[in-house]
């Protein structure tokens, strides 16, 4: 079976930015994105690569929700070292992969107003992104050896996003990263692309 042909994305921003993490790219298929990446130079470590399986996911009148939740902890190994620290985070991360006439802008929107704490769950705020509000809660808990945040934002996303995107993807994917003494691990799995339409 021939090898499918992939097309190299143009992405004009990463996160907001137009810098990009080491060993980045961004490839489409007809049945799949794939993005590579790297924590730190070629040398040192492999680059983790995330596959998506594209799926469509028409816009009816009623705005698409997706979901992200993540708990990420913090902590202190060496108490002779407090400086030091481990961290591990895992859960559903939702992405957005959206397309204009200056290229394609991959981020995780963030709401442009402050949320307040008492209405995050029922309060959808606007992002950068016309067509796209979230509402946004962190949960904190720490004691003295470790920090952990439990952070939930559910996303919609409306037919008003076609006015300014002329194309776009939604991804989805569980991961899972530690760096710590014991362990350094990047992984990802369950993954989906969801085409806009």
């Amino acid at each position: 079976m021939p090898k499918e042909n992939r097309t190299e994305l143009d992405i004009a921003s990463y996160m907001g930015d137009n810098s990009y993490p080491w060993q980045f790219s961004v490839t489409r298929s007809t049945n799949e994105i794939v993005i590579t990446q790297a924590r730190g130079p070629e040398d040192k470590f492999d680059p983790v690569i995330k596959q998506f399986e594209i799926k469509d996911s028409p816009i009816d009148d009623e705005p698409q929700s997706f979901q992200h939740t993540v708990i990420r902890r913090v902590w202190t190994e060496d108490p002779n070292e407090p400086n030091v620290r481990s961290q591990r985070s895992e859960g559903r991360i939702v992405e957005t992969l959206l397309h204009d006439k200056r290229g394609w802008h991959l981020d995780r929107p963030e709401p442009r107003s402050p949320i307040e704490s008492s209405d995050w769950e029922t309060t959808y705020y606007q992002t950068n992104y016309p067509g796209i509000t979230v509402s946004d809660g962190t949960i904190r808990s720490q004691t003295e050896d470790e920090l952990q945040f439990t952070e939930e934002r559910n996303y919609r996303i409306s037919k008003e996003l076609f006015e300014t995107y002329d194309s776009g993807y939604v991804l989805s994917y569980h991961e899972v990263n530690e760096e710590s003494r014991s362990c350094g691990m990047w992984e990802t799995a369950n993954a989906t692309a969801y085409r806009l339409l």
